[in-house]
């Protein structure tokens, strides 16, 4: 609910802003422009990433009683996420963009697809964690896994697929990179089809969460203890 109610005050606000012309609303078309930094949205990002997080480092400390070596992973998840809700509300990542893309630009692998070069470093990064937790992630239970899959591929789709096509659409424009120029109505909805992808991954990622504690933790938990108070009924 609370995505569905930012996507329609973004897409109102587009409307005003690209069609109509308005050009501050007092403070809406940057509060809640899903392209715009420290705002609304944003801030519900972040806070969705950090409850993943937070939630991450809950199933670590609980599975320590199963295996140490499963609770780092889970906990190596925890950081991750920690980060990404950091570069989600203060949009680090951008500080990339002009040195990677010129990087990029110098080098044989020049494109107007990786014009936001920032992503380039961020996928390796990904493809090193992917590697790291594959053995970790494949006994995970199946729905887990899945729920998995679902949401890194709606996130991966806006963060790297939906940033390369509005990059070549940028860069087609002829816009500085410093993002100092206005852009058009088509950005504009590209950007917020991306956020939204973002949105989605890190909600499903969140029910996954939730779904595999409540039902696996927390169940585990439950039959450790009641595996311990029948030892010392014994005992006694």
């Amino acid at each position: 609910w609370i995505i569905s109610l930012l996507l329609v005050i973004d897409l109102l606000v587009i409307y005003l802003h690209f069609v109509r012309g308005y050009q501050h609303l007092k403070g809406f078309i940057h509060g809640f422009y899903f392209d715009s930094e420290a705002n609304f949205p944003s801030l519900y990002s972040a806070m969705a990433i950090f409850f993943c997080a937070g939630l991450l480092w809950l199933i670590g400390s609980s599975e320590k009683e199963k295996t140490e070596k499963r609770s780092f992973y889970w906990k190596l998840l925890c950081f991750v996420f920690v980060f990404l809700g950091l570069d989600e509300f203060g949009s680090l990542h951008e500080y990339l963009i002009q040195p990677v893309n010129s990087v990029v630009s110098d080098s044989s692998m020049g494109s107007d697809y990786l014009y936001f070069a920032w992503f380039i470093p961020y996928t390796i990064l990904v493809v090193v964690l992917g590697v790291i937790l594959l053995r970790f992630l494949l006994r995970l239970p199946a729905r887990t896994r899945l729920l998995f899959i679902a949401g890194g591929l709606s996130f991966l789709s806006g963060a790297v697929g939906m940033e390369m096509v509005g990059g070549n659409y940028w860069a087609m424009q002829g816009w500085a990179i410093d993002g100092s120029e206005p852009v058009d109505l088509r950005y504009a909805l590209m950007t917020t089809l991306e956020e939204l992808l973002e949105m989605l991954g890190i909600l499903i990622f969140f029910y996954a969460l939730l779904k595999y504690y409540l039902s696996d933790v927390r169940q585990h938990v439950y039959m450790v203890k009641i595996a311990d108070t029948a030892a010392a009924d014994e005992f006694i």
